[in-house]
């Protein structure tokens, strides 16, 4: 008797809404991005400049940890070699996100381990 009213109320509601609405759909649909791939370089940066990670065309961004206590590191986009006079300087502790798709190059004022965390397509 229960399950016999509540399909005579449900009926009712739908016959009762205004002409086409029913018909009606307000429905968006949202395209996410695709899922990213992550990619983890640690090497230890020295006085002489270095590639760190390559060019990567579907990179979203990289970041930068310099876990070295007392070491300044310095960074750059690819060109020419990075110096501290022309490099981004990360302190000891830092990090830093870079959204590029181009090489980057990483120097050190002694000896520092950087990791670089890449997120890509």
């Amino acid at each position: 008797m229960k399950l016999r009213f509540l399909i005579i109320i449900c009926a009712l509601l739908v016959f009762a809404m205004p002409a086409g609405m029913h018909a009606q759909s307000n429905i968006n649909v949202v395209k996410q991005p695709a899922a990213a791939k992550y990619a983890v370089t640690r090497k230890t940066a020295t006085t002489t400049a270095a590639e760190w990670v390559p060019q990567r065309l579907g990179r979203r961004a990289v970041t930068l940890y310099n876990l070295s206590d007392t070491t300044t590191i310095y960074f750059k986009e690819a060109g020419a070699a990075v110096t501290a006079a022309n490099g981004f300087p990360l302190a000891p502790g830092q990090s830093k996100v870079v959204n590029t798709t181009a090489a980057i190059q990483v120097v050190a004022a002694g000896t520092a381990p950087v990791v670089a965390d890449e997120e890509y397509d």
